[in-house]
């Protein structure tokens, strides 16, 4: 059984994961105290992820007086880490209230981002 193809995949997880948390880092760097969190969500903190042409690296960013510039920065900083990294990321940016309604009526996106979510 030839095994390279597992380990390709492995190799990419690992490559995907270092380049979220580069995301993150530069996110920090550009937002500064006003981040409250990020996290990594989805199939690549799970541990399902199939690789760049099928899963993208979905990345939620809770920042405090959160503005539509800091959306469009954030999602800059996204396009950038395409371009760096050839990893496609869909980061969602939340001021700590709009999170929390996800929380309180239970919607599943806030679910999955808090209980698989892992800390950037």
């Amino acid at each position: 059984m030839d095994l390279r193809p597992l380990q390709e995949l492995a190799d990419q997880q690992t490559a995907a994961r270092a380049a979220a948390r580069d995301f993150a880092r530069r996110v920090r760097e550009a937002l500064g105290e006003r981040i409250e969190w990020i996290r990594l969500y989805g199939s690549l903190a799970r541990g399902d992820w199939m690789g760049p042409d099928e899963s993208d690296v979905d990345v939620a960013v809770v920042v405090r007086e959160k503005t539509e510039a800091d959306v469009r920065l954030v999602l800059s900083l996204a396009g950038e880490q395409l371009l760096r990294d050839g990893f496609v990321f869909s980061p969602r940016v939340f001021a700590p209230e709009e999170f929390q309604r996800l929380i309180d009526r239970e919607l599943r996106l806030g679910r999955d981002i808090l209980e698989e979510g892992v800390l950037l």
